[in-house]
C-alpha cells in the first residue's frame, strides 16, 4: 500500500507531482466527457441542440457558485487539517452543506421565476419557448445535486484524499457520459438525456464522497454548528466570492472575444472559437497544478509558524515545474496546431487559417500563460482571491480594449492575436509581484524547510 502523503514534511517537488497528476487526470477526463456529450447530443433534434446551446452561458451561474464554495471549503479544510483540528473540520462541513443548499435554492427559485423573461430575451418562438423554459427549470433543479457533488469532492481534496477525490471524479464523468449516450441514442430522451444523466451520476458520486467523509468521522451535521459560521462566511467572502466573480469575468471575456472576430466573417469567428477551445484544453493543467499547490500551501499554513517557509518554497517550485511543463506544450502546439485545427474543422476548411494563425502567434507564450494561470489559481486558494480577480480582470480587459481598437482601426484580425501574445508577456509582471509578495510573507528559511 502506498504511503499516505504528509503535506507538511514530504519533499515539495514530490508532493506537487503526486498531488497535481491525479487532479490533472480527473480534469482532462471531465473535459473529454463534455466533448463526448456534445457529440452524443448531436443525435437529438435541431431544436434540442439549439436550446442546449442557449443554456450553456447560463450554466456559468451554477459553475460560479459551485467553484466558489468548492475552493472555499477546500482551503478551509486543508488549513484545519494542517492544524490537526478535526472538530473545526466537522463544523466547516456542516456550514458548507447549509450554505450550498441555501444558495442553490435561491438560484433555482430565481431561475424558475425569471425563465419567461430569459426566453423573451432570446426571442424564442412559442413552440421552442415552452421547451426551453421547462429544460431550464429542471436543469437548474438538477444542478443542486451537481453542486453538492463538486463541493464534496473539494472537501476530500482539502482533507488530503486527493486520489480518492479524483477516482470519484473520473467515475462520475464516465458514468455521466455513458448515461447521456444511453438516454440520447438508445432511449431517445432528447434534452432530458442530460438531466437524467446529471441527476443519476451526481447522486451516485455524491453519496460515495459523503460516505468517505463520514468514514473519516468528519461529517457530523448538527444545527448547533450553525451558530459558529462567522469564520466560514468570512472565508467565502475572501475566497469564494472572488472565485465566482473570476468565472463570470472569464465568461464575459470569452463572449467579447468572439465579438471582436465578428466583423471579419463567420469563418473568422468559427476559427477563433476552435482555437480558443484548443487553448482551453492546454490551460487546464495550469489550474490543476495551481489547485495542487494551493492544497500543499494551505496544509502548511494551517500547521503553524514553523512550517510557513514551505509555503513560499512550494510556490517557487510550482512556478518552475509549470514553466517546464508548458515549454514542452508550446513546442508540441507549434508543430501540430495545423493538423489539430484541420481535424476539428474538417467540414469548414475556410476557418482553418484563422485557427492556425491564432495558435502560431500565441502558442510560443503558453509557458508564460501557464505560469500566470497557475499563480492566479494559487492566489484564490490562499485568501488572496481579490488580488487574483484584479489580475484576471486587468489581463482580459487589456486584451479586449486594445484588440477592439486595433482591429477596428487597422482592419486585421491578427492584431487581436498579437495583443494576446504581448498580454501574456506583460502578465509575467503579475507572477513576479506575487513571487516577491510570498517571499516577504513566508520566505524566511528555518530548519523545518524541507529539501526540494
Amino acid at each position: 500500500m502506498a504511503r499516505k502523503l504528509d503535506f507538511v514534511r514530504d519533499p515539495i517537488t514530490r508532493l506537487i507531482v503526486r498531488t497535481s497528476l491525479p487532479m490533472l487526470l480527473g480534469t482532462m477526463v471531465s473535459m473529454a466527457v463534455m466533448v463526448a456529450n456534445v457529440f452524443f447530443m448531436g443525435n437529438v433534434s435541431a431544436e434540442a441542440i439549439y436550446i442546449r446551446s442557449l443554456y450553456t452561458p447560463l450554466a456559468f451561474l451554477t459553475i460560479a457558485i459551485a467553484e466558489g464554495f468548492a475552493i472555499s471549503s477546500q482551503v478551509m479544510i486543508a488549513r484545519f487539517k494542517g492544524a490537526q483540528n478535526d472538530v473545526a473540520i466537522r463544523k466547516c462541513v456542516t456550514h458548507f452543506v447549509t450554505l450550498v443548499l441555501v444558495a442553490m435554492l435561491i438560484l433555482v427559485i430565481t431561475i424558475y421565476i425569471s425563465a419567461p423573461l430569459i426566453a423573451n430575451f432570446f426571442g424564442l418562438q412559442a413552440d421552442v419557448k415552452a421547451m426551453f423554459m421547462s429544460f431550464l427549470r429542471v436543469m437548474f433543479l438538477t444542478n443542486i445535486l451537481v453542486t453538492f457533488t463538486v463541493v464534496l469532492f473539494a472537501m476530500l481534496r482539502g482533507y488530503g484524499h486527493v486520489k480518492q477525490a479524483v477516482i470519484l471524479s473520473v467515475g462520475y464523468a464516465l458514468l455521466n457520459v455513458s448515461l447521456v449516450f444511453l438516454f440520447s441514442v438508445y432511449w431517445h430522451q432528447a434534452l432530458l438525456s442530460i438531466v437524467y444523466a446529471n441527476a443519476i451520476s451526481s447522486l451516485c458520486a455524491g453519496v460515495a464522497a459523503y460516505f468517505l467523509l463520514f468514514k473519516q468521522k468528519i461529517v457530523q451535521l448538527r444545527f448547533a454548528h450553525l451558530r459558529e459560521m462567522k469564520s466560514t462566511l468570512a472565508m467565502v467572502g475572501r475566497v469564494g466570492i472572488p472565485v465566482s466573480l473570476s468565472y463570470l469575468v472569464l465568461f464575459i471575456s470569452t463572449f467579447l472575444f468572439a465579438k471582436i472576430a465578428v466583423p471579419f466573417g463567420e469563418a473568422a469567428v468559427t476559427g477563433f472559437k476552435v482555437a480558443w477551445n484548443i487553448q482551453v484544453f492546454i490551460i487546464v493543467p495550469a489550474l490543476a497544478i495551481g489547485g495542487a499547490i494551493g492544497i500543499i500551501m494551505n496544509h502548511n499554513i494551517g500547521a503553524g509558524k514553523p512550517f510557513l517557509p514551505r509555503v513560499f518554497t512550494t510556490f517557487k517550485t510550482g512556478v518552475l515545474l509549470t514553466c517546464l511543463f508548458y515549454l514542452v506544450f508550446s513546442f508540441v502546439m507549434l508543430f501540430f496546431n495545423e493538423t489539430l485545427a484541420r481535424w476539428m474543422l474538417a467540414e469548414y476548411a475556410e476557418a482553418v487559417p484563422y485557427a492556425v494563425d491564432y495558435l502560431n502567434i500565441v502558442a510560443p507564450t503558453y509557458m508564460l500563460m501557464g505560469a500566470i494561470l497557475m499563480t492566479t489559481s494559487v492566489l484564490e486558494q490562499i485568501n488572496r482571491g481579490f488580488m487574483a480577480l484584479w489580475m484576471n480582470a486587468a489581463y482580459f480587459a487589456t486584451i479586449i480594449v486594445v484588440s477592439w481598437v486595433l482591429t477596428a482601426q487597422l482592419g486585421l484580425l491578427s492584431y487581436f492575436y498579437w495583443t494576446t501574445f504581448f498580454a501574456n508577456i506583460a502578465g509575467v509582471s503579475g507572477v513576479i509581484f506575487v513571487f516577491v509578495f510570498l517571499r516577504r510573507s513566508y520566505g524566511k528559511v528555518t530548519q523545518v524547510d524541507q529539501a526540494v
